[in-house]
Formats: structure tokens, sequence, C-alpha cells
């Protein structure tokens, strides 16, 4: 009897251990991730996909005397204000960090793992020293359902635009391979799904290809007519504008006019360049027409006299790629829509 409980103990045991060796191994990794950066100098190395979470490895490259160099380098634990969580930026839907894994400096580790607020990690970095600082680290999260195919990963759920944060935008959980069949098919899908954070425009829509007039004044907005912003430039890969004081120059024009005009109601159109999948290049224009639409909201203009529309890399204006693709269009409605009954 007894070296059959020892017989059950052990078969116990190396069933544990088939079990725990299994949930360590990825069902499923991306070592070439899609998604939008907020700074240049982050990066998203891997994203691997086990049974019971999602771990992404990440990288952060400062260099002394660059614009992107910080002083205070800081890994913030769960549950705390700033911590890093997963969100869907469709549904809204918050996912919370479980751990940090393999805090490292310059390839040398300096934390195993960071799990609760005691485990806070934040080093001091002297204006001397090496000219390259890098820091690594793997984030930890639950799995999330299989609807959800794309998602920001935010140093607090509301601090998306926030200046220093570590974000990154528009990951795709399910990259799509960019062939001509495919990119048809998930153009004709987007419109079947009928999202309603999405709106598509056909590619022979009669603005398609077409150079448009520029708004650079007030006394160029006239009613049911689409204009380019074309101060507003967007960074490649990117919802960061290249020259913020332009940008904001072009949107206080057409926040002048809606003051003036309460009953008037814009169109956003985005625009990406030709380069990377379909789907991210549609996400990624519905990105930048969004950003634009939260900048009317800060300054009091309501989100209903604002309508977005994403039309990806459906209607360049360079057809063989160029960073004039990456635009925004506006159209000014003088009558608001006429309601549904």
């Amino acid at each position: 009897m007894k070296y059959l409980w020892v017989l059950v103990l052990f078969s116990f045991s190396t069933a544990l251990l088939a079990q725990t060796r299994k949930s360590k191994k990825a069902i499923r990794v991306e070592t070439e991730a899609q998604y939008t950066k907020w700074q240049k100098n982050y990066s998203i190395s891997k994203i691997s996909f086990f049974e019971n979470r999602i771990v992404l490895d990440l990288e952060f490259v400062f260099e002394r005397g660059t614009k992107e160099w910080t002083r205070s380098i800081i890994f913030m634990p769960p549950k705390t204000a700033d911590s890093w969580v997963l969100k869907d930026s469709k549904s809204g839907k918050i996912l919370q960090l479980l751990e940090i894994t393999a805090v490292k400096r310059n390839g040398v580790e300096i934390k195993a793992s960071i799990k609760s607020p005691k485990d806070k990690v934040q080093i001091e970095l002297p204006l001397e020293g090496r000219h390259k600082e890098v820091f690594t680290c793997n984030v930890h999260f639950a799995n999330l359902p299989d609807k959800i195919k794309s998602v920001d990963l935010l140093e607090g759920s509301n601090n998306k635009y926030i200046k220093g944060h570590w974000n990154f935008f528009d990951i795709q959980l399910k990259p799509t391979p960019a062939n001509k069949q495919q990119r048809k098919t998930i153009i004709n899908n987007s419109i079947k799904e009928g999202d309603n954070n999405l709106n598509l425009l056909s590619k022979d829509s009669n603005q398609a290809l077409k150079i448009l007039p520029s708004l650079l004044s007030i006394e160029d907005i006239e009613c049911d007519k689409i204009l380019e912003l074309r101060e507003i430039v967007f960074k490649d890969n990117s919802i960061k504008f290249q020259n913020l004081v332009k940008a904001e120059r072009a949107l206080s024009i057409l926040h002048t006019y809606l003051q003036h005009y309460p009953n008037s109601t814009i169109e956003l159109y985005g625009h990406t360049d030709i380069y990377g999948t379909p789907e991210r290049n549609l996400d990624l224009s519905l990105q930048r027409v969004n950003k634009l639409k939260d900048w009317f909201i800060q300054h009091k203009i309501l989100s209903n006299r604002i309508q977005n529309h994403a039309l990806g890399d459906t209607q360049p204006l360079f057809p063989a790629g160029n960073a004039k693709n990456r635009r925004v269009e506006v159209k000014i409605l003088c009558t608001p829509p006429a309601s549904k009954n």
C-alpha cells in the first residue's frame, strides 16, 4: 500500500510538472509586431501568446544629447495609477497588468519581477555617462477574447497622449498579410460589419486621387467643400504631428469657425501611405482622425459635430508611395444633418 501511494504521488507530480511546462510554452509568437509608435525610441520586439496570458517584450532606447533623453526611468507595479494596461480601442475594455518581468539595463537584469507597489523600480540617469542607455522588460496580461484584434498599451488607462508615458497604439494581435486579395477582403468585410467607429469610402469616390485646395485661413472655408489640412502632417507609422505648431494652427482655424457657426459640423477624412497591411492602415487612419476629434472635444466642441472617416491607403495621391499620402481632409457642413425618424 505504501508503494502504491508513492506511485500515485509520483504520477501526480509528473502530470503537474508536464502541465506547468506546457503552460510556459508559447502557443504563438509574433516577432514582427505591428503597432503605431508614440515615441520613436520605444519598440515592441516580440509578443508571445500563452495558454493563460499574453506577454509583450518592450525596449526603450535613450541617447544622451537627444530630445528623447530622460533623467528618470520608472517601472510602475500593477494596481497603481500609472501602471500599464491593455485597452481595446473599440470597446474601451481595460485589462490590468499582472506582472513585469526581466527588467534589464543594457542587458543586465536589475529586477526579476515587479508584482506589488514595493517592487517599484526608479532609476535616475546622470547627464554624463555612456552614450546610449537601453532598457528592456516583459509585461504580462491575462489572455484577451478572440474578438479583440487590436489594443493600446498605455501607462494609465486615461493617459493616451501624455508626453513621457511609455505608450503603444493599435497593437495588432492578429496581423494580416498584405497581398492584394486579402486587402480587398479586409476592406469588404469592414464595410459589411458596419463598424460605427469606422467609416469607409469607396476608392471610386469623386475625391480620390485629386489634389485638393488647402485650408490655410478661415476665408478658405466653403460649405460642403473638401479641403486638405496640409499643415497637419503625421510622422511615418505614427499619430504624432511632424510640426505641432502648424497642426494646431490649422485646427484653430476650424475651431474658430465652429465657434462662430454653432449649427455647422465637420467631416474628417484620414489617409495613410501605401506601406503596411491594409487593416493596419485603416486603423492607423482612424487613430489619426480620432486624435483630431479628441483635440476639438478638449477645446469644448461637442463630439456630435465631428464625424470621422478612415480610408487607410485606399486613396493615395501618389500610388507608388509618398509621405504626402499621410494626410487629413475636411469637409465643412454648414447645416446639421437631418435627423433620422
